[in-house]
Order: structure tokens, then C-alpha cells, then sequence
């Protein structure tokens, strides 16, 4: 299949970091490596639902293939575009850590007199199962496992996923009178409400669309600090 790229790049205050941007630079270089068309776009709004939904139909709109979904807050990213590329799937993408620490995991690690923060974040994913041992198990040969809900940092969206759901979802008028569909909806879901990307994800699962999660990569997420780690070393860290 032949790949070409819509690269977005959502902000809520016009801004991206020095490191996302040295790793979109990198990730550039990758694709041009391999051959693979891309346009990057950069998109700024006071809501992000409506920003990603904006995205999307002027995805739609494009002749581009797949969508690329990167938040202007994380970094090492451009290692992994060609894992989602080659997974080539309906939807795939990485998880990586929330913007703080988790008590529980810094005491453990003072008990086990290992540094402070290692693997001391929880991330940014949801997982179909509560079982360590069986999610390990169903991670596939090329490193993926099938997640109930996965973020919008670092997301790879085939063009025909988006065709699926149009007709799944509600539209509404933008400010020039054009409908837009809802995919990136903040919802209440069996009773939680979900992010405008968890509920991307959950109207995916609902239609028969997999989740996938490449949980190898060590993306950073920048908050206060440079928090970074692996999905896969945080699920060894409670095998039992």
C-alpha cells in the first residue's frame, strides 16, 4: 500500500516545544528516508475536541491516506513512525506517561532501593484487561497489544477508519456553515466520561475497529518535568 501522510499537530495555545519539534524533524527525515509522502499541518483553537474534529474533515477532505495525530507536548516520537506505518492496521498508535507521579509506584521503588523515578508514571492508555500476565501474553509478534482506549498524542488513523464511522456519529455546523462530524466527542460512557480521545477509541471498539498499542516506545511527555518510560517495562515491573 502506498502511504501519504496528513501530519497535525493540535495546539490550545498556539505553542509546540523545542523537543517536539526536533523530534518532528527527525520523524520528517524517516519518512523521506523511506519514501513516504507526508504534508504537515498546525492547527490552534481553545478547544482541542473541536480542533481534532477539524482535523479530521479536512483529512477527509485531502488525498492523504492516513492521519497522524501529534500533541505539541511530547518528544521521541520518530522512532516509532515506521512501526505504526508497517503495522499497517485501521488504527495504531503509542502510549506514553501522564504528566506526574504516582506515590504508590515511588514508594515501591524506595523500598526496592531503585531510582526515585524509574517507571514511577502511570500512562496514558486503557487496557481491555485487569491481568498483568494476560496482557503481556496477547502482545503480538510485531510488538502490539489491542487496547480498549488508546490517546491521540502519537496516532496513526487509516482514511477508511474515519469512513466507517461518519455515519456513527452526529454533525454539526462550524463557524462557515459547514458540517463537521463528531468523531472527537467528550461523552458520558457507562456512566464515565470519557476524553474527546478515549471516546474516539471506545466509538472504534463499539464498531469492530482494533486499538492497536505498539507498547515499546519511550515517548517523553513534558510537564514539569521530562517524564518518560515504557508502557511494556511498567506492565513487567507487576508481572507476577
Amino acid at each position: 500500500m502506498t502511504f501519504n501522510l496528513f501530519i497535525a499537530i493540535p495546539s490550545g495555545d498556539n505553542k509546540i516545544f523545542t523537543k517536539t519539534t526536533d523530534s518532528l524533524l527527525k520523524l520528517c527525515k524517516n519518512l523521506d528516508l523511506e519514501y513516504i509522502k507526508y504534508s504537515i499541518h498546525f492547527y490552534y483553537g481553545s478547544l482541542i475536541p473541536r480542533i481534532r474534529n477539524d482535523i479530521a474533515n479536512d483529512f477527509l477532505k485531502s488525498d492523504k491516506t492516513h492521519l497522524l495525530f501529534i500533541d505539541s507536548d511530547i518528544f521521541n516520537f520518530d522512532k516509532y513512525i515506521l512501526n505504526l506505518i508497517k503495522k499497517n492496521v485501521l488504527v495504531a498508535g503509542c502510549s506514553y506517561p501522564i504528566k506526574s507521579y504516582n506515590n504508590n509506584l515511588l514508594l515501591q521503588n524506595i523500598k526496592n532501593k531503585k531510582n526515585l523515578f524509574d517507571s514511577a508514571t502511570l500512562y496514558n492508555v486503557n487496557l481491555f484487561s485487569n491481568n498483568i500476565n494476560e496482557n503481556l501474553d496477547n502482545v503480538d509478534k510485531d510488538g502490539f497489544l489491542k487496547v480498549k482506549h488508546l490517546p491521540t498524542g502519537f496516532l496513526l488513523i487509516k482514511n477508511t477508519t474515519f469512513l466507517r464511522l461518519k455515519n456513527k456519529v452526529k454533525k454539526y455546523l462550524d463557524n462557515n456553515d459547514e458540517w463537521i462530524y463528531n468523531f472527537f466527542d467528550v461523552r458520558i460512557y457507562n456512566n464515565k466520561l470519557l476524553s474527546e480521545d478515549y471516546s474516539f477509541s471506545q466509538l472504534c471498539v463499539d464498531n469492530d475497529i482494533n486499538n492497536y498499542c505498539y507498547i515499546s516506545s519511550s515517548i517523553g511527555h513534558i510537564g514539569i518535568n521530562n517524564y518518560n518510560g515504557t508502557l511494556k517495562k511498567m506492565l513487567m515491573n507487576f508481572k507476577t
